[in-house]
Formats: C-alpha cells, sequence, structure tokens
C-alpha cells in the first residue's frame, strides 16, 4: 500500500465487489453495518490466510496493521 495512504483511499477500490456503501449486489458479503473491530478482525485473518479467499487474501497482505485499522474504521464509519 501507498505509504501515508488515506483511509478514503485505501477503501476507494472496496465497491467495486462489495459495492457502493458496503451494500453488496451480489453473494459477495457486504460490509455495511459491520463494526471496525468485526472489519479489522477479518482483514487481519485474511492476510495471515486463516480465513479463506480468492482475493481478499492477497489485498490484504498488501496492509500495515495501521492500514487495517484505518480501513476497518473508514469502512465501519463512513460507509452508510
Amino acid at each position: 500500500m501507498a505509504q501515508n495512504a488515506s483511509p478514503q483511499l485505501l477503501t476507494f477500490s472496496c465497491a467495486g465487489c462489495h459495492g457502493p456503501g458496503g451494500h453488496s449486489p451480489s453473494t459477495i458479503p457486504s460490509l455495511f453495518g459491520r463494526t471496525a473491530d468485526s472489519i479489522a478482525e477479518i482483514l487481519r485473518a485474511f492476510r495471515t490466510d486463516q480465513r479463506p479467499a480468492t482475493i481478499m487474501n492477497r489485498i490484504a497482505k498488501g496492509y500495515s496493521d495501521a492500514e487495517i485499522d484505518a480501513v476497518a474504521r473508514e469502512l465501519a464509519t463512513n460507509w452508510k
């Protein structure tokens, strides 16, 4: 990930799969309504391959702990 990237920038591409505002239009899980702690826990599980995935584990591996926390807060707070 880009160093010092804003949380808004880090979450920009999330809507492509998880839908606008986190409302997924398909079988991909919605992010809307999840807490920051829940999102951070899930991203960390993807990053360590504890949670199987086809794409998210590869994306999460590029995030530092600080970026995961920032992304989780952004999604939980502003995706409504």
